[in-house]
């Protein structure tokens, strides 16, 4: 609606499709920056800044973000997330990687785009 996500305006990202990356409970470093601001701490895992938890196990494993309770997000700026997976050493074809958020923020969960494909289809 063109106005500023708070600081206590909890809200969750939930990547799910990428199967057999991580294992259940471990945190993994996610950074984010925002146009025109730069680098900026979105997600905590209790303490832990700049961290996601990997939830479930194997296909049914998702990534799980959680926004820190003391940042805010501002309206109308783009915002990148990035995090690190190491696949598997098997081939295997490309995952179908869906994305959703939850919480005082809502977005269905839609598909991630993959343009092009890189060795083995990943």
């Amino acid at each position: 609606d063109g106005s500023d996500l708070q600081p206590g305006s909890l809200f969750s990202i939930t990547v799910t499709g990428l199967g057999g990356v991580g294992q259940a409970g471990q945190l993994i470093p996610v950074f984010s920056s925002g146009e025109g601001i730069g680098n900026v701490v979105l997600f905590c895992q209790g303490n832990e800044r700049n961290a996601g938890q990997w939830q479930g196990v194997d296909v049914n494993q998702s990534l799980v973000l959680l926004m820190c309770n003391t940042e805010r997000l501002e309206a109308d700026t783009t915002y990148n997330i990035t995090f690190d997976v190491i696949n598997p050493q098997e081939t295997q074809p490309s995952p179908s990687v869906r994305v959703t958020i939850a919480g005082s923020v809502t977005l269905p969960m839609v598909e991630m785009d993959t343009p092009g494909t890189a060795l083995f289809g990943i």
